[in-house]
């Protein structure tokens, strides 16, 4: 042998040490108080206690802008077959007021602003807020805006 470790019959240590388990984690042998072992049963103990990373669908200390922009035209103010009574735009308010507050319940550091465009120019409604109700307030103003084009 031109090698002097190969000549010794010791064994290879990080063969003996580790294996692969279940999961196809590489995990110590034998020794099941590990650090590792240790880490893994203490974070899937803050999993299971911790909501948000439970439902992996709400994120806590995420702030979110968001404008949302409202279709004006006078293709939105007919009516569709399709559609509940009233118009398209009448349609898109009511949904846009279900939104709002889902949105806000979901995402309570979050800011929200409606933005309506019409006869090829915008006009903000409403700023970006973190409050609900300036919100609710520019969605009953595009009603009368829009009667006054009629």
């Amino acid at each position: 042998a031109a090698h002097i470790w190969e000549e010794t019959n010791v064994e290879n240590t990080w063969e003996s040490a580790v294996v692969e388990d279940d999961e196809g984690r590489i995990v110590q042998k034998g020794n099941r108080d590990s650090l590792t072992a240790l880490l893994r049963q203490r974070r899937r103990r803050l999993e299971q206690n911790d909501f948000a990373l439970r439902n992996k669908r709400l994120r806590r200390d995420m702030i979110r802008y968001l404008y949302v922009v409202i279709d004006g035209s006078r293709w939105m103010r007919e009516k569709d077959p399709v559609v509940p009574p009233g118009t398209r735009l009448e349609a898109t308010v009511e949904l846009l007021r279900e939104f709002c507050q889902a949105y806000y319940d979901e995402n309570p550091l979050s800011h929200l602003g409606f933005i309506l465009v019409r006869n090829g120019e915008a006009e903000i409604l409403s700023k970006l807020s973190s409050s609900s109700k300036p919100q609710k307030l520019a969605l009953n103003s595009i009603s009368p805006l829009i009667a006054t084009e009629r």
